[in-house]
């Protein structure tokens, strides 16, 4: 493994977004997590309400690739961000949408060194269609009267000791970042928002036993002793104004988080864990990678970042899988990757 992995003095540190990976599948996690084989965001970044100008470091910004879904989704995702942190309050219709264009646009220029790439142009303008009648929405809908925002956007985390890990780690050291911390005064219970860009709202939502929800609720009630109720996803809907982009483009999926719920989460949890300090251990001994099974499904194709370097695609792997890293994100990245 890498030098650089997430295990320090004993501790594997995870995110619930890296344990999710290793469940859709454990050949996803060692790239990304292990390996941190995917392309680095720009830093820093900028204030996305404020018209302070800021330099990209170019070093950390992959410039020649085109625009994807996933950043289409990353740039509607900073208008719910700055809606809650209340970066429009106070402002009328019209310069509310001056500033959904301006955040969306800064948040671009941390993604890319040239926003006017068509890729991007497109990107931009999905992302602005998409999210401009978001405030509007949550304000006339009334979804959060009695609501306090509590935190957004604030890593959470707890400590898990692991007698059985043995190997390289004794602990795992577990965080998350939910979108959405609120309190309801009416119940004086706190609840986890979540808001996803998705292609339809149709069927769209989370599952009742939403792995990442449940897990954000699960962390905050270790984290804090508080008790969280409810999880929920503020769905964005990817539309433009066309005929076939029709009402409704928003719509919040709840799930209530019982105490059931929590349990089976905990358990579910401790299992995988297990199973990744299994594979952990193993590759920690010389065993190689290719060990690790895939999971092809379309996630492959669509959400996985690292699956140019992967020989479960149809594409196979010329060489080693870092002659393709290197390959697919230019020679001067190639230091990355080296062992």
């Amino acid at each position: 493994m890498k030098d650089d992995t997430p295990i320090e003095e004993g501790v594997l540190n995870l995110r619930l977004s890296d344990v999710r990976a290793w469940l859709q599948c454990p050949r996803r996690f060692y790239f990304e997590v292990l390996e941190q084989l995917y392309p680095q965001p720009a830093t820093p970044a900028a204030d996305a309400a404020s018209e302070v100008e800021y330099e990209v470091d170019e070093e950390f910004v992959v410039t020649e690739r085109p625009a994807k879904r996933r950043d289409e989704g990353t740039l509607v995702h900073t208008i719910p961000e700055a809606h809650y942190r209340g970066e429009f309050d106070g402002l009328d219709e019209l310069e509310r949408l001056e500033a959904v264009d301006r955040i969306i646009d800064l948040r671009a220029k941390e993604l890319t060194t040239d926003i006017h790439e068509k890729s991007w142009v497109d990107a931009r303008r999905y992302a602005k269609a998409s999210a401009r009648g978001f405030s509007t929405w949550i304000g006339n809908e009334g979804l959060d009267v009695g609501k306090e925002v509590v935190a957004v956007e604030e890593r959470i985390g707890d400590r898990l000791p692991f007698s059985r890990a043995g190997g390289p780690f004794r602990e795992f050291q577990l965080t998350g970042q939910p979108d959405l911390m609120q309190l309801d005064h009416m119940t004086e219970e706190h609840e986890v928002g979540d808001h996803k860009h998705v292609q339809t709202l149709k069927n769209a939502g989370p599952r009742d036993s939403d792995f990442q929800l449940v897990g954000y609720a699960w962390l905050y009630e270790r984290a804090t002793g508080e008790r969280v109720s409810w999880a929920y996803q503020n769905l964005m809907a990817r539309s433009l104004q066309t005929a076939r982009a029709t009402p409704p483009f928003y719509r919040r999926v709840p799930i209530a988080i019982t105490d059931d719920k929590l349990r089976a989460f905990e358990e579910h949890l401790r299992t995988t864990l297990a199973d990744i300090a299994k594979w952990v251990n193993q590759l920690d001994l010389g065993r190689p990678p290719g060990h690790l099974r895939y999971s092809e499904t379309l996630l492959c194709g669509w959400m996985c970042r690292t699956q140019l370097v992967c020989d479960a695609m149809s594409s196979g792997v010329q060489g080693s899988w870092q002659e393709t890293a290197n390959a697919y994100y230019g020679g001067k990245y190639s230091e990355v990757f080296d062992d």
